[in-house]
């Protein structure tokens, strides 16, 4: 059995009916890697309605704030997703769970370096930031151990874990007016600096293939994908 089903009751990819290639790419990966998981199938972007974004930009306007993202259906199917995927968690019967978005990639050594984290973070912890640790830089983690870092203001959605512990708490936020089309990335930044009990390995080991990956420090591969929302 793969360490990730483990230490984690239910593991889901992220992924859409329409990202054939992507869909090939994690069932090689995961049959590979003898990880036991579960497809989530977005909604496609097209079936939203454009009033959507509409009512987001008419809401920064009247704040005097401005789109920086920028606001697309593409980021709000994602968000939808993730949030989709968190409620379904909060009704099931497992303790946690694990969640990919479908261009996630693992380190060779994935598994000794996931180990190191688990078994020494606390008990009661409510959310595992795994992915992007090659990008950190010092005033975006704090030292917490040898193989743990508490993340401050860490990006990245595409490998991460929640607990029961403040998941209704999470998933109300989210569902709160205009906060769909920020993605899923920033609300878990606000929950890092929201007092949650978050944790991030100090090393590298779940990466992503998105082209908008562009640090130098991500492990070079030939296989890429093409973003959809950045």
């Amino acid at each position: 059995m793969n360490v990730l089903n483990e230490y984690f009751d239910k593991i889901y990819v992220i992924t859409s009916y329409f990202h054939k290639p992507r869909i090939k790419y994690i069932n090689e990966l995961f049959n590979k890697e003898n990880i036991k998981f579960d497809f989530h199938y977005a909604v496609h972007p097209e079936f939203l309605d454009g009033s959507i974004i509409e009512s987001y930009l008419d809401y920064l306007k009247s704040n005097n704030q401005i789109d920086t993202l920028p606001t697309s259906k593409y980021r709000i199917s994602a968000a939808i997703s993730h949030l989709q995927v968190l409620r379904q968690f909060q009704y099931s019967n497992y303790n946690n769970v694990l969640v990919f978005e479908d261009d996630v990639s693992f380190e060779s050594d994935y598994q000794t370096k996931l180990s190191s984290f688990m078994d020494n973070i606390p008990v009661n912890w409510d959310i595992l930031n795994l992915g992007r640790n090659y990008t950190y830089t010092d005033d975006q983690v704090e030292k917490y151990g040898e193989f743990v870092n508490i993340p401050n203001n860490l990006y990245g959605a595409h490998a991460y874990a929640f607990s029961k512990n403040k998941i209704e708490e999470f998933c109300e936020y989210m569902e709160r007016p205009h906060q769909l089309p920020w993605g899923p990335d920033p609300h878990y930044v606000k929950m890092y600096k929201s007092g949650y009990k978050c944790y991030c390995p100090s090393e590298f080991i779940i990466g992503a293939l998105s082209t908008h990956f562009k640090d130098s420090n991500f492990r070079k591969t030939e296989e890429r994908f093409e973003s959809f929302i950045s």
